[in-house]
């Protein structure tokens, strides 16, 4: 279950991602189809908020006990770097069957803008 913190956080994030990421793929690799790209986070998005992120939360312990104890925060940025590369070669893909232009360059370009612009967030206010 999903409280609305998280709900609402998601949705800010969600909110920058679109602002950020389409704008990228509709100048540069789509050239003006703002529904596909809109539409390539508007999948991933949820999917790395509410399925990949909560199953990372409670794999992380278990697998944790499997490698002999390891400390999982240790993990926990490897872990997202290895989600956002998944979810850029999900949105390359999308962008290529849409005709896209590069689409994998405009995926990792895209994505890391909005990435970094979260992290950039996350570090000056510390609300994450």
């Amino acid at each position: 279950m999903v409280d609305g913190s998280y709900l609402l956080m998601w949705l800010g994030a969600f909110a920058l991602t679109q602002v950020i990421e389409a704008p990228i793929y509709a100048r540069w690799s789509v050239r003006g189809n703002w529904r596909a790209a809109l539409l390539a986070s508007t999948w991933t998005h949820p999917v790395l908020w509410f399925i990949a992120t909560p199953l990372w939360r409670e794999l992380r312990w278990p697998l944790a006990d499997l490698v002999g104890g390891a400390d999982p925060a240790a993990w926990d940025m490897p872990v997202l770097y290895a989600m956002e590369l998944t979810i850029a070669v999900a949105e390359g893909a999308w962008l290529r069957r849409c005709g896209g232009v590069r689409p994998w360059l405009w995926a990792f370009a895209g994505n890391g803008a909005s990435f970094l612009t979260g992290e950039l967030i996350y570090w000056v206010t510390g609300a994450g």
